[in-house]
């Protein structure tokens, strides 16, 4: 890690508070259309058309069927690395206590979440994890059968990868769960399987690092084959 870069992870440690101002290029890696970045949207759109109440009040139906299909692109497109870290930045800085309470901005009631399970089942999985690591099984595995309510949802609407990526979510709220209750081998266990499982599936940013719970937790049988 570059001297830049590991100051940047002690800031992050150690700010009482963060706030991250980002453009539209935060999400070109996942495939949505920039702006007026190379390819972007004002390339071959003029905004004035588009993106303005002249241009709804001139031609509704097209301006409807414009963020219609921006709508579809983004409903395509997984969250990358990026997203990941800052919707679960808590759980990325070890602060297990704080990622527990994270809570689901904008609420249900304003936003259909029902409609994006995949994006739910991050506030969900940084939850549960959040509390697993604090020693709270009971939350954990309210999450974890949240995750599973969610997977059921993706695999519903035939959002295949997303299914499966829930599902692992779900094992790891799972283990971590067995491991706030002392089950710490099965705890490991459930770990490695769901490790396994991400490690073979085309993914966007590691779930939970294979060593945090074994770490946190490691079982008798490794201590005796680490010695």
């Amino acid at each position: 890690m570059s001297a830049g870069l590991e100051r940047a992870r002690e800031l992050l440690q150690s700010a009482r508070a963060i706030v991250v101002l980002t453009g539209a290029g935060v999400s070109a890696e996942s495939g949505v259309p920039t702006f007026r970045g190379a390819g972007g949207l004002w390339r071959s759109h003029r905004p004035e058309q588009l993106a303005t109440a002249e241009a709804f009040a001139r031609d509704p139906r097209l301006v409807w069927e414009w963020y219609a299909w921006r709508r579809s692109v983004v409903r395509a497109c997984a969250p990358n690395p990026a997203h990941l870290a800052l919707a679960r930045l808590a759980l990325e800085r070890g602060q297990w206590a704080d990622a527990a309470r994270l809570t689901l901005e904008p609420a249900p009631g304003a936003y259909p979440w029902h409609k994006y399970p995949q994006a739910e089942a991050i506030n969900a999985f940084a939850r549960g994890v959040g509390a697993g690591l604090s020693g709270d099984a009971a939350g954990a595995g309210v999450e974890a059968a949240r995750l599973k309510a969610l997977r059921a949802v993706a695999a519903e609407r035939k959002i295949d990868y997303w299914a499966q990526q829930i599902d692992i979510q779900a094992e790891v709220v799972r283990g971590v769960a067995e491991c706030a209750a002392g089950g710490r081998d099965t705890c490991v266990t459930i770990l490695r399987v769901a490790a396994d499982r991400e490690d073979a599936t085309e993914k966007h940013g590691s779930l939970v690092h294979r060593g945090d719970c074994e770490q946190e937790w490691g079982t008798e049988t490794d201590q005796e084959e680490a010695a």
